[in-house]
């Protein structure tokens, strides 16, 4: 109970409830919960697996954290799972936004390494997630990323803003799978050319084309196709993503997926909207 509270307000809690006491849920995704004491977050205590459980409708765990008034507290909501969402913020007994003002990926950091102790691997604007309402709390943010929260970043002060909730930011923070799912061409003239979109973690993103050569673009077109690349396109030739997913992309040559190439790490770049990579591959009927 503690390890919730800590996560949620940095408060510890009053009294843990058992027996399903706030009402049962759809479902258990938790089990076996095993804390030592002195962890923020519960998910940096041992359980028995995501989803693994042997529980009844009536065995859902409650918890009431202490109320100080002092300490802000941070969720993501309106995300397809737990890890991405519109960042709210708990301040002065009100959940409020976040303006997306100046909001860059290393705010977003911040705010990963506080619920998750992950990195981020994308940041929204333009309220992607969805408009908030009531109150914007934070604008202007400043995060160097070495803060343990997102309200000790460099800011406006509380509630001070000039935003509408058409500016809310968002996240999506690593899940802990080191992996990506998907990727695919889009904007060309056919299927087998255009801008490179990967997927990672339910949430698509470019490429950038900074060191994105003939090796990486192999590398996409075997992926895809079997096939190696005909060409590889600098500058977003195929036009521009909302974000990028990947930087940096190092191939030996040889691969047969641009996730079995080093690179930066998911949602860590320094491109702009111009960097965008695509390819075209070798469309073999043979394949």
């Amino acid at each position: 109970a503690n390890a919730v509270c800590q996560q949620l307000f940095g408060t510890d809690a009053i009294y843990y409830w058992c027996c399903s006491y706030f009402g049962s849920s759809t479902n258990f995704l938790m089990d076996g919960t095993d804390c030592t004491g002195g962890e923020t977050s519960l998910f940096a205590c041992s359980f028995d697996g995501w989803g693994v459980h042997d529980c009844f409708s009536s065995e859902y765990a409650g918890v009431t954290c202490n109320p100080s008034s002092s300490v802000p507290a941070i969720r993501l909501v309106n995300g397809s799972n737990v890890y991405e969402g519109r960042i709210e913020v708990y301040y002065a007994g009100e959940w409020g936004t976040v303006c997306d003002d100046d909001f860059t990926g290393v705010d977003a950091q911040v705010v990963c390494q506080q619920l998750f102790g992950t990195d981020a691997v994308a940041y929204a604007i333009g309220a992607y997630f969805g408009q908030g309402s009531g109150r914007i709390w934070m604008d202007d943010l400043a995060c160097v990323s070495d803060e343990a929260t997102l309200w000790d970043c460099s800011r406006s002060d509380w509630g001070d803003h000039n935003c509408v909730h058409l500016e809310d930011a968002g996240v999506q923070c690593d899940s802990g799978d080191s992996s990506g799912t998907g990727i695919r061409l889009v904007e060309g003239s056919d299927v087998y050319e255009g801008r490179v979109e990967v997927e990672y973690f339910s949430f698509w993103g470019g490429v950038c084309d900074d060191w994105f050569y003939s090796d990486e673009a192999n590398a996409v077109c075997q992926q895809l196709f079997g096939t190696d690349a005909i060409y590889y396109w600098c500058c977003s030739y195929f036009g521009s993503s909302t974000n990028f997913l990947m930087d940096g992309t190092d191939c030996t040559g040889g691969e047969t997926s641009l996730f079995a190439c080093s690179f930066d790490g998911w949602g860590v770049h320094d491109c702009f909207s111009s960097e965008y990579a695509g390819v075209t591959c070798n469309p073999s009927s043979s394949v």
